[in-house]
């Protein structure tokens, strides 16, 4: 941590013109860590800004620097330039004040009010069970040891200090930029050492709510706890290609896993607090019929050693597995088999991890996904994935290749069965179509692009076939298209009737007239004018 600051010091004053020559450097590395550690002292969760936006005032007040705090609690800081140099344009240092509020499960801390125990670990700065904070307590403890220094040489500064940068950059959007007299700005919330960021990736927060149905517990059901922990976790944007594991991502496979050896019921899941973390344990309260006991373990104990040999990174994982005693202390009601398929369904379907590398800069992840949180409160489960993107067209890219994907596993469904109905055969069931496309991905050239897009979206294109069939079939048996008079005449000429000719067939779907929209089993996801998107689970909407 103190060589990380040496190097973002010098890299500062050098690249901003700062001073001819800076001396001395450890010392401001030792007043730029001794105002870290202060830091740490002061809750500073977003939303919860108060006391640290004060100590900064404060901070300002006592150095005889002029200071500005506004209603959103960002604190603006003015220091004159040095002797010499008081017209020069002035520099704009920001930074923000708050922190990402993570911990372990077996941690008790309260982020509202305990200090961050930090631990020194060799050459680095850690905390004991928690986020430390170091974003951007760093770039703020930078700023505060350049605004003490009584030797430096610089420019004016302005230092903008920001709220809820971690949440929803409220305080930069509400801070008033008339109040700027510079327009050169340097933010000081970025990693890489010897290296200026010149731009970032936009990010679009997509929340999807799942209503679930609850119903009693039955007699025969257990229940039991399922939490992955131990995993490394990391922020979704600088550590998302590392190759770290998501536990909300493994609970999703796991649960997957134990519902194909039992009648498995969910009470409850929860899994991460920030959405941009890459979470690191995740909770499920399961039930199952006390004599699948033996299946759900071996189950549970053969997904945890493959997520070991998968996520060398995570050497900390590990999956506990413990029945809920006392058996009052089991949850009354668990969630119907349905809903539990929906959440499962929906867990797997979220896009994760890195999506694309940029094709400019070597190692530059371009667009990814992070699904954060999950929760179960009521009768919804919320999922909330983060997408970030260097190319906003990267990201509609992404959703138009599974409304393509959709139209088109439809038409082809379509052309397949109307061929079966010429030769006077039934259509296709889903299963027997899901089969078919199965293959063709792996063998035909013209179909290996489906590859990219979620199972679970191709299966909801054969599903819609296959009930627009039901529902088409249904009207024209009431309809009575063909009368049983009409069907004779042509029985008599020799020729019998053919299901396509006599009932006709769903249509085509082309993609300027068909509604712009994609969709797992439990959700909808539509595309609205203007490049908005609009999610909408059912009754419910959110928007992205």
């Amino acid at each position: 941590m103190k060589r990380i600051i040496v190097i973002l010091m010098v890299t500062i004053l050098t690249a901003a013109s700062f001073a001819e020559n800076v001396s001395n450097n450890e010392s401001f590395t030792e007043k730029a860590y001794g105002h870290l550690l202060e830091l740490l002292k002061i809750p500073r969760g977003s939303d919860n800004e108060k006391a640290i936006s004060d100590y900064l005032a404060a901070f300002a007040e006592k150095n005889g620097l002029e200071a500005i705090q506004d209603e959103a609690l960002n604190v603006l800081i003015r220091k004159p330039g040095s002797k010499g140099r008081e017209n020069e344009p002035p520099v704009i240092l920001q930074a923000h004040m708050d922190m990402v509020c993570e911990k372990n499960n077996d941690v008790i801390h309260d982020f509202l009010k305990d200090p961050i125990k930090p631990v020194v670990d060799g050459d680095w700065l850690r905390a004991d069970g928690t986020t430390l904070g170091a974003d951007n307590g760093v770039g703020v403890s930078m700023i505060m040891a350049l605004l003490e220094s009584k030797y430096l040489s610089h420019p004016p500064i302005e230092a903008l200090i920001t709220t809820r940068e971690e949440t929803d950059m409220g305080g930069a959007e509400a801070f008033d930029v008339s109040l700027l007299k510079g327009n050169r700005f340097i933010n000081l919330d970025s990693e890489e050492e010897w290296a200026f960021t010149v731009s970032c990736a936009s990010t679009n927060d997509i929340t999807y709510t799942i209503p679930v149905s609850y119903e009693t517990v039955s007699d025969g059901f257990a229940a039991y706890t399922l939490t992955i922990s131990g995993l490394t976790g990391g922020h979704s944007g600088v550590d998302i290609d590392k190759g770290r594991a998501s536990a909300n991502v493994l609970m999703g496979q796991l649960l997957k896993n134990i519902a194909g050896v039992c009648d498995l019921r969910i009470s409850g899941i929860n899994g991460g607090s920030m959405r941009n973390a890459i979470t690191r344990e995740c909770t499920a309260v399961i039930l199952f019929k006390a004599g699948a006991l033996d299946s759900v373990t071996s189950a549970v104990r053969n997904i945890e050693n493959d997520f070991k040999t998968q996520y060398l990174n995570d050497n900390g994982l590990r999956i506990t597995f413990e029945k809920i005693e006392p058996p009052q202390a089991a949850p009354l009601e668990m969630m119907s088999a349905a809903s539990v398929t929906a959440v499962i369904d929906m867990i797997l379907c979220v896009p994760t991890g890195v999506q694309s590398m940029s094709r400019h800069i070597e190692g530059l992840v371009q667009t990814s996904n992070n699904l954060g949180i999950i929760t179960t409160q009521g009768n919804t489960v919320t999922l909330i994935n983060m997408m970030r993107s260097s190319h906003s067209e990267e990201q509609e890219r992404l959703l138009w290749l599974h409304v393509d994907a959709m139209r088109f596993v439809w038409n082809w469904g379509l052309a397949l069965n109307m061929e079966r109905f010429k030769q006077g055969e039934k259509h296709l069931t889903k299963a027997d179509s899901g089969k078919i496309l199965t293959e063709l991905k792996k063998s035909d050239e013209k179909y290996k692009w489906l590859n990219g897009v979620s199972v679970q979206t191709l299966a909801m294109g054969l599903i819609d076939l296959d009930n627009a069939y039901t529902r088409f079939f249904s009207v024209q048996k009431r309809e009575k298209k063909y009368t049983d008079n009409k069907i004779k005449r042509y029985k008599r000429r020799g020729r019998k009737l053919t299901p396509y000719e006599m009932n006709g067939h769903p249509k085509f779907k082309s993609r300027h007239e068909s509604e712009p929209k994609f969709y797992t089993r439990h959700d909808n996801m539509y595309f609205l004018k203007y490049n908005r998107l609009l999610r909408k689970l059912r009754n419910d909407g959110f928007m992205g």
